[in-house]
């Protein structure tokens, strides 16, 4: 009767994220999903390449431009329809790991369904779920996952070898993951009693020798490519590395949002002015800003009785909550050092670890004469998550993206139905002001692969630069950049 209830369960919480996450169906392809487009690997020379260089975008996630090339473009072609069903599959996928990592980790089903529903209904999945942009998160997520618990099962040598190899293809894409090895040594501390065994350092190291082994390879190889760096050494790049006090100190906003706070409400200001208002950070406008206050205050209440049995839990040395800390701020340790990096996405591969906590502080609720209390927080995460997806639709990147990329490729198509821009083999798009404009319209190469003209040649003013020949045909996006501001 209890497995059938969690089962049940279950279901519904799939069935709430399906409801969550699927807006976007309607929705283009954002300028970093148009990217895998244009740099589609059609050969084994191609292959070759991608594992042995860092791609244009100075990143090594190979294993991606696999999955996109050969799996996900001959299956769904050029419909955007499908590639924001493919990650919204991975993401129920990740979510039923997770409810089998919780029950592996000997976790009783009351905690492997609360670690299930905070994991399948946290606000940052809008970004994971949006579309292939988002590959690197939810397919490397599948696979770290997979690899860990394929390894916690260990059902013999091919077990073991299995965790290995999954492990590897999550380091193929997301380098976020080489922090795995350290991940199973907090598991091999903290869960030793598992095996009826006390805590012995020799045995923890010999089984973890080969994992340690690849990550040194891979380290070693990422520091090849980066010129001797382990981040980029550009100091234009958006991804390069910055331990400054101004750089670090807006990543406190990972802690707001993990426990799913809201952006925009203004209560992290009030609560922590001297950390957050240092950061010189902008103001942020939300389409919905009473209910952004409200779901804030809501959640609150809530966010500091979970610090308190955070707190709680460790003075009385509980494993799961150890361990699912130390998950959290392992896997979340590689983005911090980027320069002015906060992005959501980037807490979806540490929501593995919260979520083990999350689904203890659920239990414990249930377990107190306030159990009431566990489904009035459910409801109220969930309105939380509901208001952060209504206002993410209107001022999120990769949707605004995805809609400007859209409208200048319609009015592209329109002037080039006249056959004269075909003919004139190229392109000169007029000054725009607008940095972001040129990643908008060709980053990705929107106008080659979705255009009439595939082998059209595209200037930008703003970028300086002259076609070779004068009759080439001068376009003004200005009215699509106006939407921009």
């Amino acid at each position: 009767m209890v497995a059938r209830r969690a089962s049940l369960i279950l279901v519904l919480i799939v069935f709430l994220t399906l409801g969550f996450f699927s807006w976007n169906f309607s929705e283009f392809f954002s300028p970093d999903g148009i990217y895998y487009f244009g740099r589609r690997l059609a050969s084994l020379s191609d292959v070759t390449s991608a594992f042995a260089n860092l791609d244009n975008r100075g990143q090594y996630r190979p294993f991606g431009l696999v999955l996109f090339s050969f799996l996900f473009y001959p299956l769904l072609g050029f419909g955007p329809v499908g590639y924001h069903v493919i990650p919204l599959v991975f993401h129920v996928a990740n979510v039923l790991l997770v409810y089998r990592i919780a029950r592996e980790l000997r976790a009783d089903s009351k905690v492997a369904l609360g670690a299930a529903f905070f994991f399948a209904l946290h606000r940052c999945n809008f970004f994971v779920t949006f579309g292939v942009t988002f590959m690197p998160d939810f397919a490397g997520c599948f696979f770290f996952l997979a690899a860990f618990l394929a390894y916690i099962r260990k059902r013999g040598p091919g077990g073991y070898i299995f965790a290995l190899v999954l492990w590897i293809l999550a380091l193929g894409n997301k380098e976020t993951v080489v922090v795995f090895p350290a991940l199973l040594l907090c598991y091999e501390w903290l869960f030793a009693h598992r095996n009826g065994t006390d805590w012995q350092w020799a045995e923890a190291l010999k089984r973890l020798l080969p994992f340690a082994a690849v990550s040194v390879i891979f380290v070693a190889f990422i520091f090849h490519l980066y010129g001797g760096n382990l981040y980029p050494d550009d100091s234009r790049h958006p991804y390069r590395a910055s331990v400054s006090v101004s750089s670090l100190l807006p990543k406190v906003k990972y802690l707001w949002w993990a426990v799913n706070l809201p952006e925009g409400s203004g209560l992290a200001n009030a609560l922590v002015p001297g950390v957050v208002k240092s950061a010189a950070l902008p103001k942020l406008s939300v389409p919905y800003p009473t209910q952004t206050l409200v779901s804030a205050g809501l959640m609150l209440p809530f966010a500091a009785g979970f610090l308190v049995f955070v707190l709680s839990r460790l003075a009385r040395r509980d494993a799961l909550v150890a361990f699912g800390l130390a998950a959290f701020f392992l896997t979340l340790a590689p983005v911090l050092p980027l320069a002015g990096r906060v992005m959501h996405h980037n807490l979806y591969f540490s929501l593995l670890g919260l979520s083990l906590v999350m689904g203890k502080f659920l239990t414990a609720i249930l377990e107190t004469r306030l159990k009431i209390l566990a489904p009035v927080f459910a409801l109220v995460f969930m309105f939380s998550t509901v208001v952060g997806v209504a206002n993410k639709r209107h001022s999120s990147w990769p949707v605004r993206s995805a809609r400007i990329s859209r409208q200048l490729l319609e009015h592209f198509q329109v002037v080039a139905r006249s056959g004269q821009v075909c003919e004139s083999g190229g392109v000169l798009i007029g000054r725009t002001g607008e940095p972001d404009f040129v990643w908008y319209s060709d980053g990705g190469n929107l106008f080659r692969i979705f255009g009439p003209c595939p082998n059209i040649d595209i200037y930008f003013e703003d970028l300086g630069q002259t076609p070779p020949h004068p009759g080439i045909v001068r376009m003004d996006f200005q009215s699509q950049v106006d939407q921009l501001r």
